[in-house]
Parts: C-alpha cells; structure tokens; sequence
C-alpha cells in the first residue's frame, strides 16, 4: 500500500471513530471537532514520517507486494463522567486502558468499582467476551455506589446499559485517547 493511502486511511479511520464515540456521548459532531480531529491526525502523521518512511523503504525492501499490514486504534485512556438523577455531575474519571484501576473514588462518597473489562469487546451466544487483551474495543461493567443506593451499568462504545429503568446513575464516555498499533 502506498504511504499516502496509508495516511488517507487511517486519518478517515481516525474520523469515523471519533464520530461514533461523539454520537455515543449523546454529543453532535461539530466542524470544530472534525477540524480537530483532522489536525490531530495530520500532527501525529507529521511526528511519524520518519517511522513511516522507515517502514516503507524497509517493506518495498523486503516485499513490494505486503499489503496484508494493516493499522488500528489501540485507545489509551478514557474519562467518564458520572451523572446523578439526569442533571447533578458527580464527577469524572480516567482509565487507563492497559493498567486499570479497580476504584475510582468521586465527590460525595460516590465510588465507582470496574467489576469487569473487556479491552476487545464482543459478545459472544449473547455474553460479553474480549477477543484479545488490546484496548481495541473496550467495555466496562461498573458498580457505582454512595452510602444509600448501588446500581450496576454496561458501558461500551455506543453502548449504555442499565439493568431497570429507575437508576439514578448514568456513566457516559466524554473523552479518550489511541495510539496506532499493527493489527495482527
């Protein structure tokens, strides 16, 4: 694959899954957040022309034909804000993806327990499974409690599940950051 389209690719990879996660925070994309998104990943491909260019003399020297090497987002972090009877903030919290914590401690006693992750999410006979441990696609099953009440919510990209319509808890992805990874 040429370099160009490589960088064509993953920058409308980059965008599209921006998009997705802006429309799962319950925010519309802006042109701003496109022309964000745009010069982040012009600024990262600035930063990585000396690797990619690497990369390149050494495929067409090993093999002019490879174009089976493929690139992903492998996400970094994510934040989270915690939302109270629709309207209170809580608070927010960071992941990181590839060391998370088992508690995030907010405002109020309000305390919230990763009770599982799922770094490569799918689901699986109707089951959540992680397909690796790469932060590919990663899903959460939280626990979040005060000193009155308790409630379990599913979170994924796109995804927002609470077990009865009377939670008083919401959790919604606000932000996130990746880094480019080889798919295997």
């Amino acid at each position: 694959m040429k370099p160009l389209t490589y960088k064509l690719i993953v920058g409308t990879s980059i965008l599209c899954i921006s998009l997705v996660l802006l429309s799962s925070c319950g925010k519309e994309a802006t042109s701003s957040d496109i022309e964000n998104d745009k010069n982040s990943t012009a600024t990262e491909e600035e930063d990585n022309n000396v690797t990619n260019k690497e990369e390149s003399d050494h495929d067409n020297e090993t093999e002019d034909n490879d174009e089976s090497v493929e690139s992903i987002p492998e996400f970094e972090t994510m934040t989270f804000e915690v939302v109270k009877n629709e309207e209170d903030n809580v608070g927010t919290f960071e992941v990181q993806l590839r060391k998370p914590n088992e508690e995030y401690i907010l405002e109020d006693g309000v305390v919230v327990e990763m009770t599982q992750y799922f770094p490569d999410f799918y689901l699986d006979d109707g089951e959540p499974e992680s397909e690796s441990n790469y932060p590919f696609n990663p899903a959460f099953v939280f626990k979040i409690h005060d000193q009155e009440h308790e409630e379990i919510i599913f979170i994924a990209i796109g995804k927002n599940v609470k077990p009865n319509e009377d939670a008083i808890y919401d959790i919604q992805i606000v932000d996130y950051t990746y880094k480019e990874r080889k798919k295997f």
